[in-house]
This record gives C-alpha cells, sequence and structure tokens, in this order.
C-alpha cells in the first residue's frame, strides 16, 4: 500500500475521494480511534488551531453522531450522520451531512481496516451525490484537514490509550528463569517457537510477544509467543493457546530495549492516574526489534497492560 506515515489521494470514481494511510498500530485500537468519542475529540479536528466542542457517537447500525467544531476565530462547524455498517475491527459506513452546508448533497463515508504486517492499512472513501460536490471537496481543505488529522492519530496511537484484547489463537513456550538468564533463553525460545510455527505451515498474525505471568524480584515467569491463523499442534515445548477477551492500557515504547523500565514507570504512574485498577500480567509486543532493523532507535514495543477496574 501507500508508504507509512504517508497519506494518498485517489479519485475512483467521478464522485468518489479515497484517501489511504497505514498507521502502525493494531486494527482494533486504530478502530477504536474512530469510534470513541474520547479518542475522536484528540485527533480529528482538521486544520491546525481548530477544536472539537462535541462529539456524540451512537455506535450502531442505525446510531447517529454528531460533531461540533469551533476555529481558531470561533466560527463554529457542525456535521452530524447515521451509522450503515459497523463491523469492528474492520470497517465503519456513515453518512455524513453538514449542519451549514457547504457542498450540496449527503455524503456516504466507508473506512475500511486491514492488517498488514506490522501496520494497519486505511482506505478512506468518501462518495458525494454528484461530480460537482466531489469536486467542490478536492477544492476545498479537505485533503490537508484530513492529512493533518491523521498525523495527529498517528502520534495518538502511541500514547497511552485504553483498548481491548479480541479473542486470538496464540503458540507460545513457558519460561521460568532466573532474571540473570533471560538472555540466554530468549533467542533460542524464539528460534524453537518460529521454526515450530512454521514446520506446521501456519501462518502468524502479527508480532512475536512475551507474556509476564507473575512478577518476581528474581525470576521471570512468562511465555514466548506469536498470535497465529489457527491453533498449532504441541510440539516440543510449544504448546497453542488463546489470548483471551480483555480490557487493556497500551503504550508505545520507542529505541532500544533497556529503556522498557522507565516507560513502564510512566506507563504505571498513567494508569494510576487516570483510575485504573491493573491485573498482575503484562504483555510487550516486539513490533520492530533487532530482526527487522540494526538501528536500536527504530525499534518499536507495544506494551499492554490488562485492566481489571
Amino acid at each position: 500500500m501507500n508508504q507509512y506515515g504517508l497519506m494518498t489521494v485517489a479519485l475512483p470514481s467521478g464522485t468518489e475521494i479515497l484517501l489511504t494511510r497505514d498507521f502502525r498500530a493494531p486494527r482494533r485500537v486504530v478502530f477504536d480511534a474512530f469510534t470513541k468519542a474520547g479518542y475522536l475529540k484528540q485527533w480529528l479536528s482538521g486544520p491546525e488551531g481548530w477544536l472539537m466542542t462535541t462529539c456524540e457517537v451512537s455506535l450502531t447500525v442505525g446510531g447517529t453522531y454528531r460533531y461540533r467544531w469551533l476555529s481558531p476565530d470561533a466560527v463554529p462547524m457542525s456535521v452530524h450522520g447515521r451509522y450503515l455498517e459497523v463491523v469492528a475491527p474492520a470497517r465503519l459506513a456513515m453518512t455524513e451531512r453538514y449542519d451549514d452546508p457547504w457542498y450540496p448533497g449527503e455524503a456516504r463515508i466507508v473506512v475500511d481496516l486491514a492488517n498488514n504486517g506490522p501496520v494497519t492499512s486505511l482506505w478512506y472513501t468518501i462518495t458525494y451525490e454528484t461530480q460537482i460536490a466531489r469536486d467542490m471537496a478536492l477544492q476545498s481543505s479537505l485533503p490537508a484537514s484530513m492529512s493533518a488529522s491523521f498525523d495527529r492519530l498517528d502520534h495518538l496511537l502511541d500514547a497511552p490509550l485504553v483498548t481491548d484484547f479480541t479473542p486470538q489463537h496464540i503458540a507460545t513456550i513457558h519460561v521460568t528463569v532466573p532474571r540473570q538468564e533471560i538472555h540466554q533463553v530468549m533467542g533460542p525460545g524464539i528460534q524453537e517457537l518460529m521454526s515450530t510455527v512454521d514446520g506446521q505451515g501456519i501462518a502468524t498474525t502479527g508480532p512475536w510477544f512475551t507474556h509476564h505471568l507473575r512478577m518476581h524480584p528474581d525470576t521471570f515467569d512468562f511465555e514466548i509467543g506469536v498470535p497465529v491463523a489457527s491453533p498449532v499442534t504441541p510440539s516440543g515445548r510449544v504448546v497453542p493457546g488463546r489470548r483471551p477477551a480483555a480490557r487493556v492500557a497500551r503504550v508505545v515504547h520507542h529505541g532500544p530495549y533497556e529503556g522498557l523500565s522507565n516507560t513502564w514507570g510512566s506507563f504505571a504512574e498513567w494508569i494510576a492516574a487516570n483510575g485504573f485498577t491493573p491485573a498482575d500480567d503484562i504483555w510487550e509486543m516486539y513490533a520492530v526489534g533487532p530482526e527487522s532493523s540494526d538501528d536500536p532507535r527504530q525499534w518499536r514495543t507495544e506494551l499492554y497492560r490488562p485492566l481489571t477496574g
């Protein structure tokens, strides 16, 4: 698809505008950002200086939404519509009509999200009633406004937020070792895990991870795992598993693994400050690491903490 971080604009027909972009976040997280008022208000505000003051969402087929913004000069703009399709986390379709129409008629917006390796690919299709309306949108600030909004969304997806784990097949190896031996077991464990999964012809569906089950000062008790398309057959230390549905807090760590403890510390402070109660286990998903980049500055680790309240 398009290069990560760049929005592309295409015109599939005389009445359509197609915006595409990749985001380095799981599809469920991106879907949440498009459908939860608390997240929409942080990124869907168009040009610099605009502020979304109202965001009402009733996320059901036939449900409605309403957004209201203020310009830097305090000029209001409002839009509303209804949801036509809600297929989490893959697809969202809705109508769009402005209270003070700046293009004639109503538009239909379709948001399609697809897993694409370490990123989620977005297709954002706007269909207008006429080519005249489409051309008015093209000549307006729409493309630049959406590009600015997507840039803000990209930054939001790295910041702490709350989302959901959906049930997922995983293949794992359970390891319990003294803390000082962690580096000795990681490499062989990953190699055994991936060799077994590949040998059984099973596709992986995301980056490898560690799931730390219990926290001890002197011992690591954890699973090395990878999400898979279907259950593996037990082989050696590799066993099938299932990541359960769960509400989780998420943040992204950039850079070498030596800095992970600092990120976990500030993340724990954010969780407590926002009134959440964390479970005992933690997850680290290694989206970009030494296997794909020799530059530790490019490494990217997603941190997840299940929440119990």
